[in-house]
């Protein structure tokens, strides 16, 4: 019954791709089914969702740099907890737990041929910046696979960055009050 039909992989990919944008994506108006050319279009959804992307010709690989919203206000707020908490950045439980998570959906995420870091290394920037890197290979093919994992990481930023800003909103700030000079007195 599926030998007849043309392409059968390609329409199961397409398909997955029109689940994975219309789960993730607002605007998407889910008309494209198209089983020939579908990673053209998570292609290009991925290209989106980055914030540059470099060809590398001595590889023949892709270096895509993500920096989703929610990423940089979940690390700027870890610094702030870090330096109320008086705790080294590294240490700091929700960017260990941030690490974990990530690297476990990696993974755990059916995409293959692919390298990547969550930070980048201070040879390549001299200003820290919080950047997720994915070098995909000369035979990455797992767009869709990629795609849904990146949404899962940007959605992961976006809920932990919003529960770190409540619990740094509902914690008492204490200030201290300078401390009174005793005036000397002069004896009479």
């Amino acid at each position: 019954m599926f030998k007849d039909i043309d392409n059968f992989e390609g329409l199961l990919e397409s398909l997955r791709l029109e689940r994975v944008l219309f789960k993730n994506e607002s605007t998407h108006n889910g008309n494209f089914l198209n089983a020939d050319d579908y990673y053209i279009e998570a292609w290009e959804h991925l290209s989106d969702l980055s914030d540059e992307s470099i060809g590398l010709d001595w590889t023949d690989s892709t270096l895509y740099k993500f920096s989703f919203p929610g990423m940089v206000k979940f690390y700027d707020l870890c610094k702030v907890h870090s330096r109320i908490n008086k705790i080294n950045f590294k240490k700091n439980p929700y960017v260990t737990a941030a690490e974990e998570y990530v690297r476990a959906a990696i993974y755990d995420s059916p995409a293959e041929n692919f390298a990547w870091n969550l930070w980048i290394p201070k040879k390549i920037i001299k200003k820290k910046r919080y950047i997720f890197l994915i070098e995909t290979g000369c035979y990455f093919d797992d767009y869709v696979d990629m795609l849904n994992l990146l949404y899962e990481i940007r959605d992961y930023y976006d809920v932990k960055s919003k529960e770190l800003e409540k619990e740094l909103s509902n914690k008492t700030k204490i200030i201290k009050l300078p401390t009174p000079k005793k005036e000397t007195r002069k004896a009479a």
